[in-house]
C-alpha cells in the first residue's frame, strides 16, 4: 500500500543501518526484515565520508556525522505537511521544466454521432412519438419509433 508521507525521513534517521559491500562499487544500506537504502538516500541525513559500517537508530551521532542536509530531514520528520507541500512544488516544476505558458489540457473530443438503429422486432420497442407516422402499403400508419430505435 503506496502513502506518501513522511516514513521514509522517519525511518532513514530513527532505524539503525548496517553498510553491506557490494561486488563493484556499489553500496548499499541494509535494516532487518530486508529493507535497504542506497548511499543517495543515507547522504541525505549522514556524512558518509568516513564510511561509516552503521548509520541511524538510537546512537546514531555515534555512528556517523549529520550531513549538511539533516535539518532539512528533520523538519520533514517534524512536519509531513512540510514535506507534501515541499514535495509538490519540486514535482511540478520537475513536470513543468520551467515552462511558463503551459495550459489546462484540451477537453476530450465529443463521442461519435448517434446512427439510427434499425429494430427487427417493433413489438419490443416502446413507442415514443406517435406523430411520427410511416405509411404502409395498405394505407395504414406505423409510427417511426417502432421502425427506428436511435442509440
Amino acid at each position: 500500500d503506496a502513502t506518501l508521507d513522511n516514513k521514509f525521513y522517519k525511518g532513514l534517521v530513527k532505524d539503525e543501518w548496517s553498510r553491506l559491500t557490494m561486488p563493484g562499487p556499489i553500496t548499499q544500506w541494509s535494516r532487518m526484515p530486508g529493507l535497504i537504502m542506497l548511499n543517495t538516500d543515507m547522504a541525505l541525513a549522514f556524512d558518509l565520508d568516513d564510511r561509516p559500517k552503521r548509520c541511524g537508530g538510537n546512537a546514531a551521532d555515534a555512528f556517523c556525522r549529520p550531513a549538511p542536509t539533516r535539518p532539512i530531514v528533520d523538519e520533514y520528520i517534524e512536519s509531513n505537511s512540510l514535506w507534501i507541500e515541499d514535495f509538490v512544488a519540486a514535482w511540478t516544476k520537475l513536470q513543468e521544466l520551467g515552462l511558463t505558458d503551459l495550459t489546462d489540457l484540451i477537453p476530450p473530443p465529443p463521442p461519435p454521432p448517434r446512427t439510427p438503429k434499425v429494430i427487427t422486432n417493433p413489438v419490443e420497442s416502446p413507442i415514443t412519438n406517435d406523430t411520427d407516422k410511416t405509411s404502409k402499403s395498405d394505407g395504414s400508419s406505423l409510427p417511426l419509433s417502432l421502425l427506428f430505435n436511435v442509440i
